[in-house]
């Protein structure tokens, strides 16, 4: 799909009305609740690239209480790896559904990870010469994903996207392109957050509990299209840029730490 394609499609929320500002009306308790939630943007703060984001102290120990307190129903939703995941929230390990549901920790330790597509190696080959005519891009390979982050080098937007929809054209039922915050990423068609969180909510530890859903870009739309359809509860984080099918609104990472505190009864 090209680029406009898939913006236009991000926008289009069919008809969902704007998301309410301010957590006054999200769930006080955790009674039933099931937690997924995105990392970059959403409990952490949005930093220069994916390797210079700052943990809170206090996180990793919040993240393990409120799983303690739901039973074991919280699960990482993100376009990062485990491994990343796992670095930078530790000690606690959660389950985690990583590069946008490609990996998967289940509960239980069990792991589901997606085979990296040979074709892969020969795309890298591509974006590296890219890279050195826009040497401040920065580059992830993900294994089973390829993402650009253009935070450093806006004006190298239009190359990034021509290329990707090359590459993704090259095999359009495998290959997907994916829109964030200052990236693009090319990922497998077969894997987006919403599916993982259906993967993840079949699981006996998240089964017959609400999802509590947050996150912060267009990759977490499909997300919420999932929780939505177990009477879910939905977050954006920040500024609405597009539109979402979020029903509520918290303006910044802090604010999602804070309610997660008064989740627990510890305050902000």
């Amino acid at each position: 799909m090209p680029m406009t394609g898939l913006r236009q499609a991000a926008n289009d929320n069919g008809g969902y009305p704007p998301p309410r500002a301010g957590s006054s009306a999200l769930p006080s308790s955790l009674r039933d609740l099931a937690l997924f939630l995105d990392l970059d943007g959403t409990l952490l703060d949005i930093a220069p690239s994916p390797a210079a984001v700052v943990v809170p102290p206090r996180l990793p120990e919040l993240l393990h209480r409120l799983r303690v307190r739901l039973g074991g129903a919280l699960a990482i939703v993100t376009g990062r790896t485990i491994a990343s995941a796992d670095r930078l929230l530790a000690p606690t390990t959660l389950p985690v559904a990583g590069v946008h549901g490609a990996e998967v920790r289940f509960p239980d330790g069990r792991m589901a990870i997606a085979s990296r597509p040979p074709e892969f190696d020969a795309f890298v080959n591509e974006i590296q010469r890219l890279l050195q005519e826009h040497p401040r891009l920065f580059f992830e390979d993900k294994r089973t994903a390829l993402a650009i982050h253009y935070r450093a080098d806006r004006s190298a937007l239009p190359r990034i996207e021509a290329l990707l929809q090359d590459l993704a054209a090259t095999d359009s039922h495998r290959f997907a392109l994916q829109a964030g915050k200052m990236a693009l990423e090319l990922r497998l068609a077969a894997t987006d957050k919403g599916r993982a969180l259906t993967e993840l909510g079949a699981h006996p530890v998240f089964r017959d509990r609400r999802p509590l859903v947050i996150g912060d870009d267009l990759a977490d739309e499909t997300m919420f299209l999932a929780a939505a359809v177990h009477r879910g509860v939905t977050v954006h984080v920040g500024a609405v840029a597009q539109r979402t099918v979020g029903e509520f609104l918290l303006p910044d990472a802090a604010a999602v730490r804070s309610y997660l505190a008064s989740l627990l009864g510890a305050g902000a």
